[in-house]
């Protein structure tokens, strides 16, 4: 009888303790929940922050490379308009340069003669003239003078002969000096003045085409 009776005590006590357990995990299963439904909350909370911060950057450098593109493309259409107007008056200039060549007047003789005297003195020694075949005749009663000229500015004696060979339609004009031995060339064509003249003064021409306010 006594061992029925501890049996059943036991029995009791595992059924008590068995119940309270029940009962506590009923107590905490709510609160874990909570806490389980919170953390998930939280846990997506920063998700979609992280999400909206990165397609932000994402934006953010997608609207500089848009906006720096656009800059270039801008600076570019920019520049191919100035080289084009740049291009007009180099244009320009050379459809003048020939009309006066082709006139033949007293302007480009002169202009004849003073490049021949330029390029004489500059190369200070004997040498060949070449000129266009139009212009031949004319810079040949030329040359005695430009020997004076530069026995006057150098002091030294010298003899310009004229070349065998002619310039072509694209040097325009002018004269283009060798010395005797060949090591030396003076080119003095218009063409190759025009264009020296026209880089030497490209920042000047930009001023003036470009920001024109500022010469008023």
């Amino acid at each position: 009888m006594a061992e029925d009776r501890q049996i059943h005590a036991m029995i009791e006590f595992i059924e008590r303790d068995a119940q309270e357990k029940a009962r506590e995990f009923d107590d905490e299963a709510p609160a874990l929940y909570d806490a389980e439904k919170a953390a998930l909350v939280e846990q997506q909370k920063k998700k979609v922050i992280n999400e909206f911060q990165e397609s932000q950057k994402k934006a953010e450098i997608a609207h500089r490379v848009t906006r720096a593109l656009l800059s270039k493309d801008e600076r570019l259409r920019i520049n191919d308009t100035r080289l084009a107007k740049l291009d007009i008056l180099k244009s320009d200039a050379e459809k003048k340069i020939r009309a006066m060549v082709s006139a033949g007047g007293a302007p480009y003789k002169k202009l004849l003669n003073d490049l021949l005297v330029q390029s004489a003195v500059g190369i200070e020694c004997n040498a060949t003239v070449t000129v266009r075949k139009e212009d031949e005749a004319l810079v040949k009663g030329m040359l005695k003078d430009a020997e004076a000229a530069v026995k006057k500015a150098t002091k030294k004696t010298v003899t310009l002969t004229m070349a065998q060979a002619n310039l072509t339609d694209a040097d325009w004009g002018g004269v283009t000096l060798r010395s005797a031995d060949g090591k030396i060339t003076n080119q003095n064509t218009l063409a190759y003045r025009m264009e020296t003249v026209f880089t030497e003064q490209i920042p000047t021409l930009r001023h003036a085409l470009f920001h024109p306010l500022g010469n008023q």
